[in-house]
């Protein structure tokens, strides 16, 4: 009797072999299974991060609105500044944010210096103001870094990585890793502004690095701004005291007149209270002659010391140099205009006079005309030490006090 023939001798597979071959396809489809999975939690996970880092940028987008609103609103200066220092210091998570100023070491020094001006720290991390050797310091210690900053350039390192003694020096309050953007007023670099991680270095992604450039920005707008509205009051000021010793001085001038009433003292008044509004060192009233001729009337000097007339130089000087004048210098004066001119101007015409002034350190004439009875009847000469304008309150002044003439 003849066996029968094996599924393998007769080219089929056996039930076995049937079940090896299923479990290696089921195998290799859970391989791709689990690749196919992988790639999709590697594609969830860069979803996540991606709307993680879009959800950053908008908090931190409404971070610099809050700052640059803040800058804009809060008075006092120091207090919005240091106002704005928080909010920066929170969203970022950092330590310690503040604001450095450059400053002139000394007129030979190569390397301007820096100074913490504001400073913000988070809770339990040491105060850069309280290290007398951390809260000023050279460029010349980082240069590096200065050249980096005067190019506009942001700067970011470990504190490892920086030389001695600097890092020792930050080391002593605590910096790890430090984040840095140079400040601009109308243009010139005027400081930085920096972060300081302390509880561990950190490395800022793009978008947190642009809220600290932003930042610096508007606080170098916000500065800006505040030396403009420092200027305005101050003007405002220096206007108001003007207005106020102007005041006086016509209320002096008035009583002056209604005392005497002469023609003297009342030039007299005259020369006396424009030299005191307007600071000249020196004043003199000239009066009108033939054409523009003039002589000198009464001359005051060291502020208080009148002379009845010129000791420097006889009248007949004054007649005859000013009746001569080439410059139209007398003429513009008898035909009322108020002027000013340098004292090399009067050299080639008038030596004399020249030579008084340039003694006396005198810099710049200037010219008053006042009438009687609607005629140029004469002139108030002020000279001043300095090439400098009058304010408008100063000239109008003047001419206020010679209406009275």
């Amino acid at each position: 009797m003849k066996a029968t023939a094996s599924g393998s001798e007769s080219g089929q597979n056996t039930p076995l072999q049937e079940c090896q071959r299923e479990v290696e396809a089921l195998q290799a489809a859970l391989v791709v299974a689990r690749e196919q999975a992988r790639v999709a939690e590697g594609r969830v996970q860069t979803l996540e991060n991606a709307n993680q880092a879009l959800q950053q940028r908008e908090r931190l987008l409404e971070v610099t609105e809050i700052v640059a609103n803040t800058l804009l609103t809060i008075y006092p200066f120091d207090l919005a500044v240091n106002t704005a220092l928080k909010i920066i210091g929170e969203a970022l998570a950092t330590d310690r944010i503040n604001v450095l100023k450059n400053f002139v070491l000394t007129s030979d020094s190569a390397f301007p210096g820096w100074r913490v001006l504001y400073e913000w720290n988070s809770l339990g991390t040491v105060p850069q103001f309280s290290n007398a050797d951390a809260v000023q310091g050279s460029y010349g210690k980082i240069q590096a870094l200065y050249e980096q900053f005067q190019q506009g350039q942001p700067v970011s390192y470990c504190i490892e990585d920086m030389p001695e003694p600097f890092r020792s020096e930050q080391m002593a309050i605590g910096v790890q890793s430090t984040h840095l953007v140079p400040i601009q007023v109308e243009g010139q670099w005027w400081g930085v502004l920096g972060i300081d991680d302390c509880r561990e270095a950190k490395h800022r992604n793009t978008s947190e690095l642009a809220v600290l450039k932003i930042a610096a920005d508007c606080i170098g707008s916000a500065i800006q701004r505040e030396r403009t509205q420092r200027a305005l009051l101050q003007a405002e000021q220096a206007r108001s005291q003007e207005l106020a010793k102007a005041n006086e001085a016509l209320k002096r001038s008035v009583e002056r007149l209604v005392a005497s009433g002469t023609l003297d003292s009342v030039l007299d008044s005259f020369l006396l209270e424009s030299v005191a509004i307007t600071g000249a060192a020196t004043g003199a009233v000239l009066q009108r002659g033939k054409g523009h001729e003039f002589i000198m009337k009464s001359l005051v000097e060291d502020e208080t010391t009148i002379h009845p007339f010129d000791p420097h130089a006889p009248q007949e000087v004054y007649r005859q140099r000013t009746a001569a004048d080439p410059s139209g210098t007398m003429r513009r004066t008898a035909e009322g205009e108020v002027f000013a001119y340098p004292v090399a101007d009067i050299e080639p015409w008038f030596p004399e006079a020249a030579a008084y002034h340039q003694g006396r350190g005198h810099r710049v004439i200037w010219h008053f005309p006042f009438r009687v009875g609607g005629e140029v009847a004469g002139y108030l000469g002020l000279a001043f030490k300095e090439e400098r304008s009058l304010s408008t309150m100063q000239q109008e002044t003047v001419q206020a006090l010679a209406h009275q003439v």
